[in-house]
């Protein structure tokens, strides 16, 4: 059977209808029965297309002998992802015939037409995503609109700046009083999980919501009625200011043109470009700059295992989320990474940290007394899982150099699912990244300290009570990998 595949990206005056092409295919049909594959709004860059993926499996099938398209590039603009399927059809012994451009690869010299016509193809797609970035980039400069989403408090409306037609943001009333009260709540005190509360109690705006969306909220610069303190500490943060002659009095602003990055204590920006954008603000400045200060100090490090606090510091997990816990309210009680996020619900109050103490205290010293230490099996042991880690970390760095490599094009940066689907992988590979190297570092440290450890370990036992919190850290993480807390429960996972 002969396939007739058509794609086309976008409904456009100027670009052949699907209608046309098919029309153009059956020219070149020698009477035999054939089937239509449409991919319609579907990019050539890559293969990820339902139609073309059906062909490929009707081509495995063994279904398909001849594959006739209107041009190659409605295929494949990619060189690579052709050159991957080509030899696949090659494979099968299927065609490819190209109704436009006149020839099959059925002869030597439609082959060689073929190479030539997708390497053009192929740099006209990346000279088209040149051209994309060029405009975006410069109508960030002439403060024109760059896209994006509208976020609560504002729809997008056309309008018109330097002659061109653009848009802007334009408050919406009722949902602009719902932002103002989350940053009254923050700005008095209120914390973001009270605020989550409500919002998901009275749903103001009928939806649900997460924390991340109440951080989003008190972070974002399009709700700031901006002056030179709020342009002061955005650029201190990173960020470039292209139209820095607008100056008028309570505009909201637009950062673009860089992910952000988290930090420790706040959020960089460096590489990001600043616009004074063409809608009012609706938060004064002077409470938004108060709340980006507390917010950049209530975001603590994270737990490195060297906290004052506890000895257990950076072992204690939650059993039911497996998140970190650690010290809240005056350091002697627990709480875990799953409940500050409002996602571990199903738990009761955990021990206190003196409580959590005692028991493994006991448990180690135990554990210590009786132990037989063999250096030289804990030694092997460790550096097998050390070289298999150093793989894991290895592999690890090519997926995130991959994907950087691959960050979506221009327009699919416009698409806000698309960008926070790519923000959510990296952070979890790096995530994942600094797990691996935390424990290279922490069993690194283990085989180094063990001929030590071993000598000393009936100093130590006899020492207990006069070490420091510290010292104790140190010697609890060469016995035990976690502990894990379960309501009133304490599980001590021991590592050898």
């Amino acid at each position: 059977m002969t396939a007739i595949y058509v794609r086309q990206s976008v409904e456009r005056a100027e670009s052949v209808s699907l209608e046309t092409q098919i029309e153009y295919c059956k020219n070149e049909l020698r009477g035999d029965n054939f089937e239509v594959y449409e991919d319609k709004g579907f990019s050539g860059k890559n293969t990820k297309r339902p139609a073309f993926q059906k062909l490929m499996q009707d081509v495995e099938k063994g279904n398909i002998k001849r594959i006739i398209v209107y041009r190659i590039d409605r295929f494949s603009r990619n060189l690579a992802d052709f050159a991957n399927t080509y030899e696949f059809l090659s494979a099968h012994n299927v065609e490819l015939v190209s109704s436009t451009e006149r020839f099959d690869t059925s002869s030597p010299i439609g082959k060689a037409m073929l190479g030539i016509i997708m390497i053009f193809a192929q740099m006209e797609r990346e000279t088209t995503v040149g051209r994309i970035k060029d405009n975006y980039y410069k109508r960030g400069e002439l403060g024109l609109f760059v896209g994006g989403y509208p976020h609560l408090g504002f729809i997008t409306v056309p309008t018109t700046k330097c002659s061109m037609k653009t848009k802007k943001f334009e408050v919406v009333p009722n949902e602009a009083k719902i932002v103002v009260e989350i940053y009254d709540r923050y700005f008095c005190g209120q914390s973001r999980g009270k605020i989550l509360d409500w919002l998901n109690e009275k749903k103001p705006d009928g939806k649900t919501h997460s924390d991340i969306f109440v951080k989003d909220i008190l972070r974002n610069v399009i709700y700031v009625k901006s002056n030179n303190a709020v342009i002061k500490y955005l650029k201190n943060k990173g960020t470039e200011v292209v139209n820095p002659d607008d100056k008028r009095e309570n505009a909201g602003l637009f950062i673009y043109g860089n992910k952000f990055k988290s930090t420790k204590k706040h959020v960089d920006l460096t590489g990001a470009f600043l616009q004074i954008a063409l809608h009012d603000g609706i938060i004064s400045a002077d409470i938004w700059l108060a709340v980006q200060r507390k917010l950049d100090k209530d975001n603590l490090p994270r737990n490195t295992g060297k906290g004052k606090s506890t000895w257990l510091s950076g072992l204690m997990r939650c059993e039911y989320c497996q998140m970190h816990v650690s010290t809240c309210g005056n350091l002697r009680y627990l709480n875990c990474g799953g409940r500050k996020k409002k996602m571990c619900k199903l738990r009761k109050p955990f021990p206190t940290v003196d409580l959590v103490e005692n028991f493994v205290e006991k448990e180690l010293l135990d554990f210590m007394k009786n132990f037989n230490f063999k250096s030289e099996i804990a030694q092997d042991k460790n550096s097998g899982e050390i070289a298999k880690l150093e793989l894991e970390l290895s592999a690890l760095e090519r997926e995130i150099d991959v994907f950087v490599d691959s960050f979506p094009t221009i327009e699919n940066l416009l698409n806000s699912t698309a960008a926070q689907n790519f923000k959510n992988k990296i952070e979890t590979l790096c995530e994942r990244k600094n797990q691996v190297e935390e424990r290279i570092n922490r069993l690194t440290e283990q085989t180094s300290d063990m001929p030590k450890i071993s000598e000393n370990i009936k100093d130590y036992l006899s020492k207990w009570d006069t070490i420091g919190k510290e010292e104790k850290n140190k010697i609890v993480r060469i016995f035990v990998k976690n502990i894990f807390l379960k309501d009133e429960e304490i599980r001590i996972v021991f590592i050898l």
